[in-house]
């Protein structure tokens, strides 16, 4: 029968190849546990068990657990005395960080059911609060450690273990070079008792029942003793003669298997059959498979911008360097481009340890470099802990964006192409041939600038809102008279739809059938691919909805409240157009509604969670109540001769916060 060690040892080699991870949701702030770690072990386990997690870096309010935090798993064992466990092995492999946790003894001093929580903390310099910044989850009590025997003096004493009793005499014959299988017990503290027979004064193996027996008739077996050199011998064997000290194992083993110790009460051998047993069920879920859901990588994907090395003087005055892509990164991150390296001026990767402000200058900053790999697959170092963004130089005359047509893609992403296809097109839709440059100016400075504006140039974008779209989105295609969607339209040439619906919210009630629900249907029943789709909703949702709880699932259903109508207007977007930009609009109110603050905060986390870009027009725009109407609302407002005007001012700042953040997309 296997024991409980050999049957842990099994499952740990059959599952070695699909490591378990625990789960930690910034959303929901919880730690889900797997099923392979919810037992934890047996009291008085000492270092022997480890659970491995996972977390997205980006927490909270932009809050990158990568740099500065320190990480701990706070825990409370069954008697109730409360710890922690600082996290030494913390690692970054895309948007997520990985570690583990090393089980000391104090976790499992004690049988039952154990508290766990995750926390990071950025120390600060004040006494009365040392912490700078912390975050953290709430309690998660899915673990427990099972009923156990410590092997102290005192166990000892009234339950011998017969193998290391055996093997502490076997070495003190080898030691005292004993050579007639014997040896003298009385000086052991703990005497041990086989087979009924206490070893006391000289006794030989074969008297208390050691034997290696043999199969067949006419054999009394093998005894096992001690040559004149110290080496454990059979007693037939040619005195000198050795035994492979596994044959010896072995047939001590086979001794105990046949005969076990004395000692064990009925409720420890209980427990002993029960922990068999957990650890077969612990088996049987193993090997059943997990399946995963892949996110879409619309939501994570993240793409290089167009650099050029070169540093600017004016438009006029030439200017040599090199161009390329920069993106953001971090130590051990895997990113992947699809053409070579520049063989010429800069010809490898270079790794800086800031994120360049501009887009254009000399490269400062290189921590490390990272010579042409053939599968265009480059990881960052991980003893690079300080990488914020890598370098790809392009080889002269190669132009992202510009695409002649003898080009493909140039193109740097954090993700491999097999999960999501180069972000530049090179179908003949593709849009650039709008972009002169004179003779006079300088090409690469053009083309890098144009790199990181380009999927906002001639896109197709619709807009979807309530009554802030339908008064003000769109006033004019040409003049200075732009609504806030007008002003980027005509800046990028873009092809554009703008639908508000006045009074409407997120979700759909029997009176109110305009919603953002209602229009996302028709979005995906005309099936047009549009490069942003941008969503101004939920000032209605504020005045007189109702918002639901944050774990609320997605539901197009009438009356089913803020939270779910957001979730099913995301997931069904995300997942007919994976290659559109959704862009969703906080709103932006000035008369003093104490529920948009709860709803940034109830509304933040859940677009996060999709990957979402959200404009904080209240937080970020610079909009006061002056730049409004009188209703602290709207932009349109109804002069004293009864006509109706818009406040410029207001819909400009508008417009800019909204650009930016769609240039970021």
């Amino acid at each position: 029968m296997a024991t409980t060690e050999e049957l842990l040892e099994q499952l740990e080699a059959e599952t070695q190849s699909e490591m378990p991870v625990c789960i930690i949701d910034p959303e929901t702030r919880t730690i889900t546990v797997p099923p392979e770690y919810q037992l934890l072990g047996v009291e008085n386990d000492k270092q022997v068990e480890r659970l491995y997690f996972q977390c997205p870096k980006i927490v909270g309010d932009n809050q990158d657990l990568s740099r500065d935090y320190i990480l701990f798993i706070n825990y409370v064992n069954a008697n109730g005395d409360p710890d922690a466990y600082k996290i030494n092995d913390m690692q970054v492999e895309g948007d997520n960080i990985t570690f583990s946790w090393l089980l000391e003894e104090k976790v499992t001093l004690y049988q039952g059911n154990i508290q766990i929580s995750f926390c990071g903390i950025i120390p600060g310099d004040e006494q009365d609060d040392p912490d700078k910044n912390r975050w953290g989850t709430t309690i998660n009590t899915d673990c427990t450690v099972l009923t156990g025997l410590k092997c102290t003096q005192q166990v000892a004493e009234s339950n011998p273990d017969a193998l290391a009793q055996i093997w502490a005499a076997i070495d003190k014959l080898k030691a005292g070079g004993g050579g007639g299988g014997t040896t003298d017990y009385n000086d052991l503290t703990n005497k041990p008792k086989l087979n009924g027979v206490t070893l006391e004064g000289n006794k030989t193996l074969d008297q208390i029942g050691a034997v290696q027996k043999n199969q067949g008739s006419g054999n009394s077996g093998k005894y096992l003793s001690v040559g004149s050199d110290g080496n454990v011998v059979p007693a037939d064997a040619p005195s000198g003669g050795t035994v492979d000290p596994e044959q010896i194992k072995q047939a001590v083993n086979g001794y105990l298997e046949e005969n076990p110790p004395s000692g064990m009460t009925a409720e420890q051998e209980q427990q002993l059959n029960k922990n068999t047993t957990d650890v077969a069920d612990l088996k049987s879920v193993v090997q059943q498979p997990i399946e995963y859901e892949k996110l879409g990588f619309g939501k994570t994907c993240r793409y290089g911008k167009g650099y050029f090395t070169g540093n600017i003087v004016d438009e006029t005055t030439r200017v040599f360097g090199s161009l390329g892509l920069m993106i953001e990164c971090s130590a051990g991150e895997t990113l992947y481009c699809d053409f070579g390296l520049s063989a010429s001026n800069i010809n490898s990767v270079q790794i800086l340890d800031n994120v360049p402000e501009k887009n254009y200058g000399a490269l400062t900053g290189v921590i490390g470099t990272i010579e042409e790999r053939e599968d265009c697959a480059y990881k960052i170092p991980n003893d690079l802990t300080n990488a914020k963004a890598a370098y790809f130089p392009i080889t002269f005359g190669a132009y992202p964006v510009l695409k002649p047509e003898n080009y493909n893609h140039y193109t740097v992403q954090n993700v491999s192409f097999s999960d999501a296809a180069p972000y530049y097109k090179t179908d003949d839709t593709w849009q650039s041939e709008g972009f002169l440059v004179g003779s006079d100016k300088n090409k690469l400075l053009y083309a890098s600038l144009f790199s990181s504006v380009s999927p906002m140039v001639e896109a197709k974008v619709y807009v979807s809102g309530d009554s802030i779209t339908a008064q003000s989105a769109s006033l004019s295609s040409t003049g200075s008279y732009l609504g806030w969607y007008d002003r980027i339209a005509v800046k990028y040439n873009q092809e554009y739809e703008c639908y508000g619906y006045g009074g409407n919210m997120w979700y759909s009630t029997s009176a109110l059938q305009h919603s953002a629900v209602a229009d996302v249907k028709k979005i995906i029943d005309a099936a047009v691919e549009y490069d942003y789709i941008v969503l101004e909703w939920g000032t209605n949702d504020i005045t007189r909805g109702k918002f639901g709880n944050v774990g609320d699932t997605a539901s197009d259903a009438n009356d089913c409240g803020t939270v779910a109508a957001i979730r099913w207007c995301i997931e069904n977007l995300q997942s007919n157009f994976p290659d559109t930009r959704i862009v969703v609009i906080m709103p932006c109110m000035r008369n003093g509604n104490a529920k948009q603050e709860q709803y940034y905060e109830l509304v933040e986390p859940i677009l996060k969670s999709y990957g979402v870009r959200r404009v904080y027009m209240a937080w970020d725009s610079g909009i006061t109540i002056d730049m409004m109407s009188p209703d602290g609302i709207h932009f349109r407002y109804q002069d004293e001769d009864g006509s109706y005007k818009q406040n410029m001012t207001g819909l400009a700042k508008y417009s800019k916060c909204l650009e930016a953040e769609m240039l970021k997309a």
